[in-house]
Parts: C-alpha cells; structure tokens; sequence
C-alpha cells in the first residue's frame, strides 16, 4: 500500500511538472498583432542594387511579471531578393535574423541585453490571400528572463544583402514606441511615435520547479 501510495505521490508529481511545462510554455506575456491591410517598415541591411540604405527597426515592451521568455513570433513581409539595378525583384522565403534585445535609454535602445539568430519557421500571416504576408516563430535556443515593470526594445533583423524584409505595423498601436536607425548597423537610434510593430512573446511568468524541489 505504501509503495503504490508513493507511486501514486511520484506520478502526480511528474505529471504535474510536465502539465506546468506545457502550460506556461504556451502562456503569451505580451502581444501586438498586425492591422490588417496595415504597412510594414524595412528592417534589413543596404540593398545596393537600388541605393536603398537599409533600417533596423525596434519596438519597446513592458511585463507586468517577472518572466522568462522562450520563443519569439512576429509578423512580416515575405524577402524581396533584388536581381539588378532596374528595380526587378522576386519574392523568396529566405531570411537570416538577427534577434536583438535592448536595455532602455531614455526612451530608445540602449546596450545589448540579449540576443540570438536563426531561421524561424513561418506560415502565412493575416492574409493568407497575400503571397507576401508571412507569420514567423523561432524557439530560443537559451531562453532569458526579463523584470517586471522594466522597458526592455526588440529588434528583428532580416540581414541578408541585396535582400529587402518589412516588419508589419501596427496601425495606431497602443503606445506607439517604434525607434529606427538607418544604414543597418551603424548610426543612432530615432524615436518614430507613430506605430507599433508586430510581434508576440511567449515563455512563462514564474519559473518552473524541478520534479525534485516540488518533491521535497
């Protein structure tokens, strides 16, 4: 009777740290989804070919929890490859983004606070009418945690030369924080209180015990 009471206490317990995983895993801490129909701004690097400077874009979020973000999503244009000088272009499902988060500075970016890259997987997007339209989504290899209350800029970037990406707007967002710079890289941040951009983050609020901490 012990031994299957205390199997019964272990498979309660497991199931419970799994069932919590899963749970908060899936929990979405913040969220700004795109206007239908709505722009979308560049965020990648110089396209040579047409003298375009290239951008990066960043938009602020704020947690009302301590939290430890897992996975990123976010909603854009599908690449524009560019083949020549004349303007001509052909869509392609090809990006390498460089995912950045900031500490605040007076109300822009500051100093690097975490960042990753890769190639997200993507399916369409709010128009699946729109071949360009595309919704992304990338698991972070090493999750991070963020403060409560604390303002915290992400920036995605699409960095593949000649190869032109948008991050999709919100049209009048709900507190209008985007911040640009041009010519990829380099140059300072500039405050554009116009729109927000779209993305969601998703993790958990709390971490997660152990099987053993929730066993003792």
């Amino acid at each position: 009777m012990k031994g299957m009471k205390l199997s019964l206490a272990i498979a309660l317990m497991v199931g419970l740290a799994v069932g919590m995983g899963r749970a908060v895993h899936a929990a979405v801490l913040f969220e700004q989804v795109p206007s239908a129909g709505g722009t979308a701004f560049i965020s990648s690097p110089p396209v040579l070919l047409t003298g375009d400077p290239g951008y990066r874009q960043a938009d602020s979020f704020q947690l009302s929890q301590d939290a430890v973000v897992r996975d990123l999503h976010w909603w854009g244009n599908k690449s524009e490859k560019y083949l020549n000088a004349g303007g001509s272009y052909t869509l392609v499902d090809d990006y390498n983004f460089t995912l950045t988060v900031y500490e605040d500075a007076d109300g822009l970016p500051g100093d690097v606070f975490y960042q990753t890259t890769g190639n997200p997987s993507r399916s369409d997007g709010m128009r699946p009418d729109v071949t360009w339209d595309r919704y992304f989504e990338l698991v972070l290899g090493t999750p991070f945690s963020v403060q409560a209350g604390v303002t915290y800029w992400l920036s995605i970037y699409s960095d593949i030369q000649n190869h032109l990406w948008g991050w999709q707007a919100v049209a009048g967002g709900a507190h209008a924080t985007r911040a640009t710079t041009a010519t990829g890289d380099s140059g300072a941040w500039t405050a554009s209180p116009d729109v927000d951009l779209a993305f969601r983050v998703t993790g958990d609020f709390s971490a997660v015990p152990a099987p053993a901490t929730l066993a003792l």
